[in-house]
């Protein structure tokens, strides 16, 4: 058997605490009247907000953000609270003629701005001079492709389709012609041409400068005559019956011919040899 020995006073039973001390308290004074000999005094009237006597805005008090003046009567001002009934015209036949006319000169003066429309007789000289300029730059002409470009660029508008391939081809030129500055400033005006192949292009063509500055290269060592032009520009031109220049042809004859001329005089050189080492031996 297991007999538990507590100290103090069992559970249930602890001395209650006095939450008072036995200390001095502080005293309080509780005033007591009659209510009805107060003075009456109304409650202040706070307005949020007032009119603009001179103005007619109603200006809210509260300094918050979002608060700012506005018409006191704001269906009065902006023409709200109308009740609309079936069939009931909304605006006049004159607002409404005006306001067509005004959205209809919007859309010219926006497609004008885009290259959207262009008269037909520009429009066709522009994809002849446009056609003659590719003609060239694929034989090889360069120079001479770049008066049709600078012409189509020249009468039509930097967005539209035309413009923006004249401009990409003239680029190409000037990049070939070793004119690297005029063409990366013309790449760069492209990245943003409305047509989305000519920008296209452009940002591959501006990659390429981008690619050159991180290796630091900056031109080709590669010499610019090596003596095979003319080969090159007869087969750009596709003539299959190139003759040769006359100069070319008699460079071409004597060093046909040198090879023959040592093969025949070496016995004579050969036998002198011998001859002259027998003499000296004697």
């Amino acid at each position: 058997m297991v007999v538990s020995i507590r100290r103090g006073a069992p559970p249930g039973l602890a001395p209650i605490v006095d939450p008072f001390t036995d200390g001095d308290v502080r005293e309080v004074e509780i005033i007591v009247g009659d209510p009805t000999k107060f003075e009456n005094t109304a409650p202040s009237k706070v307005t949020d907000s007032e009119k603009d006597d001179n103005t007619g805005l109603y200006k809210p008090k509260v300094s918050t953000w979002g608060v700012f003046p506005r018409p006191g009567n704001i269906s009065k001002t902006y023409g709200g609270g109308r009740n609309i009934q079936p069939g009931q015209v909304l605006e006049a036949a004159e607002d409404r003629a005006k306001k067509e006319k005004r959205t209809e000169e919007l859309i010219a003066a926006y497609k004008s701005k885009m290259g959207l429309t262009i008269d037909p007789k520009i429009k066709a000289v522009c994809e002849k001079a446009l056609k003659e300029g590719d003609k060239l730059m694929g034989v090889g002409k360069l120079r001479e492709a770049l008066p049709f470009y600078e012409k189509v660029m020249k009468d039509l508008v930097f967005q539209s389709e035309l413009h923006g391939m004249a401009a990409l081809q003239w680029s190409v030129c000037q990049d070939s012609l070793s004119r690297p500055n005029e063409a990366r400033v013309m790449y760069e005006k492209l990245q943003s041409h409305p047509n989305v192949q000519v920008s296209k292009k452009a940002r591959q063509f501006m990659f390429s400068f981008q690619a050159m500055e991180m290796m630091k290269v900056t031109s080709s060592p590669l010499p610019r005559t090596t003596g095979y032009e003319t080969y090159f520009d007869a087969f750009i031109e596709n003539k299959d019956n190139y003759t040769a220049a006359e100069e070319e042809q008699n460079e071409g004859g004597v060093n046909q011919i040198f090879p023959y001329l040592i093969f025949l005089v070496s016995p004579i050189f050969l036998v002198l040899f011998i001859a002259a080492r027998k003499s000296l031996q004697l």
